[in-house]
């Protein structure tokens, strides 16, 4: 909050100095309001399987959520957003039951947005309570009605060309249903004690070719709270990733990633690589991917709700960022019309002995997925509602039975 107090205080120094004016008072009334009513209802089956987790499995539930943000307009390059959300608890599920995924039944009111924006020439400075885009860093603004934010200040540099620099320092991450959700590990906002710093660069000086890698070091008090928890308080993780758009008459994009994490009490690091092939067929997308962790240690993943997102096989239900575990994908995506867009994905996971025993709970050997994903954007009197229908069904064989797993998401978001 500190960040957010400093914001403010700047601001209002500069409403007082000589040139503020008239112009002060266009700036807010030429800002710009933005806002979604969004539904989201999660149902998945009972199954004895330990390694989907409790929020999937059973579960039976739904919430709405209302989110308004404000920000001003130009004023000598500066900028300030506002931005609020609350959610509200169907109460579907069954209380004292497991049908219960407490990060979509929450009923309550926060602010999400609180920040003083600086531009010069082609960058910009941000400070104060904000969301944040990029591999290693990311706000959640799909899975859940209400989303996370994070305390800090980015630094987003567009000034060498085809280039992109975005420097972080955070101080916490806010989660959607921290506190006043059940008050476990996973739920609680992480505050990072001396602070979390990363760096991304973004290349496509290149023709055809787009090159990238970010550096994040997060030092915190206690685990980060995400798939998987971590043991340690403190760890560091890189990753470097190239696509190329190969000149061929079928056109091909070829992506290669590898990423590395390091963590302090004498714990093993760990890695991961991927490679993933793409093509476009008839109006059809098509795309094939693998994707390996090293047997010592889970990767930690992604700072935000969306933890597999860096790794090329990420799914509904299971996830690739686990010890010891091989994923291989492929995926199919068709655009109907304007308005529907449509995909399949499929997954395979097998996981090194040496693997499952680094890993915990999080067995999923021979485990197989299949997705589907339908998007449909509505038009006319309807313009600005739209809905999407998430499917995951996987069979597992943990060594000992066979069970099965069906999990499925509907949003339905107005976006005015």
């Amino acid at each position: 909050m500190k960040l957010l107090k400093l914001s403010i205080a700047t601001l209002l120094a500069i409403s007082t100095a000589s040139y503020a004016s008239d112009n002060l008072e266009e700036a807010f009334k030429n800002g710009n309001f933005n806002g979604a009513l969004k539904f989201a209802y999660m149902m998945g089956n009972n199954s004895d399987i330990a390694a989907i987790g409790q929020l999937h499995n059973n579960s039976n539930v739904g919430s709405v959520a209302l989110e308004m943000n404000y920000i001003t307009g130009d004023f000598y390059g500066l900028k300030l957003g506002f931005g609020a959300q609350s959610g509200h608890d169907l109460d579907i599920h069954k209380a004292g039951t497991n049908e219960d995924d407490m990060r979509n039944s929450i009923s309550a009111t926060l602010l999400h947005r609180a920040f003083l924006d600086y531009s010069f020439s082609k960058s910009n400075l941000r400070v104060g309570r904000q969301a944040l885009s990029s591999p290693l860093i990311m706000t959640d603004d799909i899975t859940f009605p209400m989303i996370d934010s994070f305390d800090g200040v980015t630094l987003n540099l567009k000034e060498l060309p085809q280039t992109l620099v975005k420097v972080f320092y955070i101080k916490n991450w806010n989660k959607p249903y921290g506190s006043d959700s059940t008050g476990s590990a996973i739920e609680e906002d992480v505050h990072y004690k001396d602070g979390a710093y990363s760096i991304y660069l973004k290349n496509n000086s290149v023709k055809n070719l787009t090159l990238d890698t970010q550096y994040l070091k997060v030092n915190q008090e206690g685990n980060n709270g995400d798939i998987p928890v971590m043991t340690t308080d403190s760890y560091d993780e890189y990753f470097v990733r190239a696509n190329y758009k190969m000149a061929t008459k079928l056109p091909l994009v070829l992506g290669t990633v590898y990423g590395q994490a390091n963590f302090e009490q004498g714990v093993d690091e760990t890695s991961f690589y991927g490679i993933k092939i793409g093509t476009k067929i008839n109006d059809i997308n098509f795309a094939v991917a693998y994707t390996s962790v090293d047997d010592k240690r889970s990767y930690p993943g992604v700072l935000g709700e969306v933890p597999d997102t860096l790794l090329y096989t990420n799914m509904l239900l299971n996830k690739a960022i686990y010890a010891g575990v091989d994923a291989f994908s492929a995926q199919a995506m068709y655009k109907f019309t304007k308005n529907l867009t449509t995909a399949v994905k499929v997954g395979y996971f097998s996981q090194s002995n040496e693997g499952m025993a680094n890993a915990g709970a999080q067995k999923i050997d021979g485990a197989s997925e299949v997705d589907f994903d339908i998007r449909y954007a509505f038009t006319g009197a309807l313009k600005g509602l739209g809905t999407r229908v998430l499917i995951g069904y996987s069979k597992y064989d943990e060594n000992v039975n066979e069970d099965t797993s069906a999990y499925g998401r509907l949003y339905l978001t107005y976006s005015f």
